[in-house]
């Protein structure tokens, strides 16, 4: 929401009006921009964990199938 005060009774020109809703527009774009960027970022960091996860996993079956091979 914008407030626009005057200390007078005022009527907005179309102008004014204009540029209020445009601004608020604005607004609204960079908040939606700054959600999705922070969406992106906790997405990136939870693919990164996933990533190690899967690795680990790896390697303990490599390490399992290297134990088993030679007790075999």
């Amino acid at each position: 929401m914008i407030n626009v005060h005057h200390r007078e009774r005022h009527e907005h020109s179309v102008e004014e009006i204009s540029t209020i809703q445009f601004i608020g527009g604005e607004m609204g774009n960079a908040i939606a921009k700054s959600l999705l960027e922070e969406e992106n970022a906790r997405l990136s960091a939870e693919t990164e964990e996933m990533k190690r996860q899967l690795e680990t996993r790896k390697r303990w079956s490599a390490l399992k199938a290297s134990c088993n091979a030679a007790t075999t």
